[in-house]
C-alpha cells in the first residue's frame, strides 16, 4: 500500500511536526503483510528555520525563502516539499535548490493545484491546506533525508503584487503553520521597497514589522522571532504618491445590512536623514549610593559612558552625581567637544558607591543647568532606590520636580538592578 504522510493534519501514526507553508510530503513505501509484524520506525521532521528576502521595486516582488528540515526519525524518508502560492496566476521564474543543489519542480495552476489540495485533506492528512484552495502551488521532485540529518530547501520567484485603490499588497503565506506542535527556532522576514515614486504608508495588519526609511523611495521592512508558530500570514501594504501627504482609504463591508469598517493610512513627508541633527542639553544624574555597590554602579558608568560616546557637535552636557549629597562634573553646562569627553568618561570612572540616597537634591540641581528653551532638555536619571537623604517623601519630590521643570525639560528614569524602587 503506497501512504502519503502529512505532518500538519492529525495523522494515524505520526504525530503533527511541521511548521511553515512549505510542506513535506512523505512518499515512501510502506507494505503490511498479512500476520503481525513488527511497526516500523516512527516517521517525524520539523522545521528549525525560515529566512524571507524579497526587493520588491514597483509592483514586482524578488523573494527567496529558506527552510531548514530536519528529519528527527529514525529512518530516511523521502518526500516532496508542497508550496501554496499567495496569488494564481502572478508568479514567474520559480527555480529550488535542495542543499546547493537544482531539482526539478513544477509550477500547479489554481485548478490543478485544487485537485492536489483535495487529494491529501480526502486522505484525512491535512486540513489546513484547505485555506489554500482557489491558489496555485508549487510541487517539487521526491528528494531524501537521511534520520538525523537536516535539508535546506530555497525557492526563489518572481511576484507580481496585487494593487488596490493605490496601496501595493505583499503576502506571503504563513498560515498553514497554526497546526504545527513544535515551535519554529527562527524566523525572518526582510522586505525591501524601491519605488518609483515617494512611499507614503508602510503598514503590516499581520505583524509588529521594524521600518527603516532612507529615503523618500526606500524603505526596509524587516520582523524576526525566535521560537515562534507563526498563525497568520505575513501582509504588508504600502502606497506611493507624489507630494507632502499621503493618505489612502480602504472601506469593507461584510455585509449590506451591516454598516462596515474602513481603514485610514495617512503619513506627512519622511525628512531626509542628510540634514544636521539639532543641537540638545543633557544632563545625566547618577545615584552612587550604598545600595549601588556592585553590578549596579558598574552598569550605571557604563550607561552614562555609552551615552557620552554618542553625543556630537554641539551638544551640552553636566553629571551630577549624588549619594547623601550631590556633586557635579562642572559648575555650568560644558560644550561637548574630544576634551570635554575624555573628561567626562574620566568623571564616571571615578564614582563608587557609598552613602545614602538624595534623589530629591541631586535632580534639582539637575535642572539649575537648563535655561535655554529653545534646544532639546533631557535629564536623564539612573537609579535602584528609595530617597533615604534629605526630602524623602516620594509625593514631595515629585511636586518639587514638577515645579523646577518651567523649562519643560524631559526626565527619563532607568531603573538600575532588579530590587528597583518603581
Amino acid at each position: 500500500m503506497k501512504t502519503v504522510l502529512h505532518t500538519l493534519g492529525a495523522l494515524l501514526l505520526v504525530p503533527a511536526t511541521l511548521l511553515a507553508q512549505g510542506t513535506l510530503i512523505i512518499t515512501n513505501e510502506v507494505v503490511r503483510l498479512p500476520r503481525p509484524v513488527p511497526q516500523p520506525p516512527q516517521t517525524t521532521y520539523h522545521l528549525e528555520t525560515l529566512e524571507m528576502n524579497s526587493k520588491v521595486m514597483g509592483q514586482i516582488a524578488d523573494v527567496q525563502v529558506s527552510q531548514t528540515f530536519v528529519n528527527s526519525g529514525k529512518r530516511t524518508i523521502e518526500a516532496q516539499l508542497v508550496f501554496p502560492l499567495p496569488y494564481d496566476g502572478a508568479i514567474d521564474k520559480m527555480t529550488l535548490m535542495v542543499n546547493g543543489t537544482e531539482l526539478e519542480a513544477k509550477l500547479l495552476s489554481a485548478d490543478e493545484a485544487k485537485a492536489r489540495y483535495q487529494s491529501i485533506v480526502r486522505a484525512n492528512k491535512d486540513p489546513a491546506l484547505l485555506e489554500w484552495i482557489g491558489t496555485g502551488m508549487f510541487q517539487t521532485s521526491v528528494f531524501p533525508i537521511p534520520p538525523g540529518e537536516k535539508r535546506t530547501v530555497t525557492l526563489h520567484y518572481t511576484q507580481l503584487l496585487r494593487k488596490d485603490h493605490g496601496l501595493t499588497d505583499f503576502l506571503y503565506p504563513l498560515r498553514t503553520a497554526k497546526f504545527t506542535s513544535r515551535p519554529l527556532s527562527k524566523l525572518s522576514m526582510r522586505v525591501v521597497i524601491e519605488a518609483p515614486a515617494d512611499i507614503k504608508n508602510i503598514y503590516s495588519p499581520s505583524h509588529a514589522v521594524d521600518i527603516d526609511r532612507s529615503g523618500e523611495r526606500h524603505a526596509v521592512v524587516t520582523f524576526e522571532q525566535q521560537n515562534v508558530v507563526p498563525s497568520e500570514d505575513f501582509r504588508l501594504l504600502f502606497d506611493t504618491k507624489e507630494g507632502k501627504i499621503g493618505a489612502t482609504v480602504l472601506t469593507y463591508r461584510p455585509d449590506k445590512s451591516e454598516e462596515g469598517y474602513f481603514l485610514l493610512l495617512a503619513s506627512p513627508r519622511v525628512k531626509s536623514g542628510d540634514g544636521e541633527p539639532q543641537a540638545k542639553t543633557i544632563s545625566f544624574v547618577v545615584d552612587k549610593s550604598g545600595s549601588m555597590s556592585g553590578e549596579k554602579i558598574e552598569q550605571a558608568r557604563e550607561a552614562a559612558k555609552f551615552v557620552l560616546n554618542n553625543l556630537r557637535k554641539g551638544d551640552l552636557f553636566n553629571i551630577i552625581s549624588y549619594d547623601s549629597s550631590v556633586q557635579a562634573f562642572r559648575p555650568e553646562l560644558e560644550s561637548f567637544t574630544s576634551e570635554s569627553r575624555a573628561s567626562g568618561l574620566a568623571y564616571v570612572d571615578g564614582l563608587y558607591a557609598g552613602g545614602g540616597t538624595n534623589i530629591h537634591d541631586a535632580l534639582l540641581r539637575s535642572f539649575q543647568d537648563l535655561q535655554d528653551k529653545k534646544r532639546p532638555n533631557y535629564i536623564l536619571f539612573l537609579t535602584d532606590g528609595k530617597p533615604t537623604s534629605g526630602v524623602t517623601g516620594e509625593s514631595l519630590i515629585a511636586k518639587a520636580i514638577s515645579e523646577a521643570n518651567g523649562i519643560k525639560a524631559r526626565l527619563m528614569a532607568f531603573g538600575v538592578g532588579y530590587d528597583v524602587n518603581r
